[in-house]
């Protein structure tokens, strides 16, 4: 188990040096290191850490890479083009209008993977999966880095958020597609809004429920900052764990007053389908993958 552990640690390692570079190096910045982990044929055991340090400092430039080649080109930054694609996400209401991710079709040479799109209220509600062409005018993705401040290049960087845009016009699309994950879970959101009507928490019962957080008042998320627990509105390993627990727990009771005794792996079933579906509910992100992996 150790030596697995620390051949699990190499390749990390590799990947947090990488990470740690002022600027993206070329693809062969780890071929010398990986030749000389060839080379040392005679102590295997720190050839093969070395080579697991290579081997994580080249996939995180090749992801890198692919990340940075999504980026918006400087020829079409202030320009305005023509982009058929569907919304990606659940759109946002701020003071300005609505904000939500945008998946392009095709944006003729450069493709980007998302767009952030920024709508003025004229243009009504957006709904999570419409298609719609858009003529957006394009900026790079930019951020103010302060001190123990926020990094919103950062941010725009792990979602492969490549340029924001700001809708100039629009035309809905009238093609339709089966109902998906992202749809169902707008439609729940809709029905929560509609249950709770103005409640002042509404926007904290969504976040639990589907992990859409944008509905919480600035005031609130302060205050929750404040007392230390901003972490308890983030569907994670918590919200997961009990409700999986419950599940789990449920079963095991009605299988055994039906079925016998041999409750135990009915009871894990349920657990981890419970957890899964309820990750998914959430958006599937980051901190729900790892509890359902763990």
């Amino acid at each position: 188990l150790l030596r697995y552990m620390l051949g699990i640690a190499c390749f990390v390692g590799g990947v947090i040096v990488l990470q740690s570079q002022a600027s993206l190096p070329p693809w062969w910045a780890a071929l010398p290191c990986a030749a000389l982990a060839l080379l040392m044929s005679r102590l295997r055991v720190l050839a093969i850490l070395l080579l697991l340090a290579s081997l994580g400092f080249a996939w995180a430039q090749w992801r890198a890479e692919l990340r940075m080649a999504q980026r918006i080109p400087a020829s079409l930054v202030g320009q305005t083009l023509a982009i058929s694609g569907t919304i990606s996400d659940l759109p946002q209401q701020n003071r300005y209008g609505q904000r939500f991710l945008f998946s392009p079709d095709s944006a003729g040479a450069w493709t980007p993977r998302q767009i952030q799109v920024l709508a003025d209220p004229k243009y009504g509600a957006w709904r999570a999966g419409e298609r719609w062409t858009l003529q957006l005018k394009l900026k790079p993705i930019h951020g103010a880095l302060n001190p123990c401040g926020f990094d919103l290049e950062s941010w725009y960087l792990q979602h492969n958020i490549a340029a924001i845009g700001r809708v100039k016009s629009a035309e809905k699309l009238a093609d339709r597609h089966p109902p998906s994950l992202l749809t169902i879970r707008a439609a729940l959101r809709d029905k929560v809004r509609a249950a709770i009507g103005s409640s002042p928490y509404a926007g904290v019962i969504i976040a639990l429920t589907i992990g859409d957080q944008g509905g919480i008042a600035p005031e609130q998320w302060q205050l929750y900052a404040q007392t230390g627990v901003t972490h308890l509105i983030s569907i994670s390993g918590l919200h997961i764990t009990l409700l999986a627990s419950l599940a789990a727990a449920i079963v095991r009771v009605v299988w055994r007053a039906s079925w016998g005794m041999s409750a135990q792996r009915a009871a894990v079933l349920a657990g981890l389908l419970s957890a899964v579906g309820y990750s998914l509910l959430a958006g599937w992100s980051l901190p729900t993958q790892r509890t359902v992996w763990m």
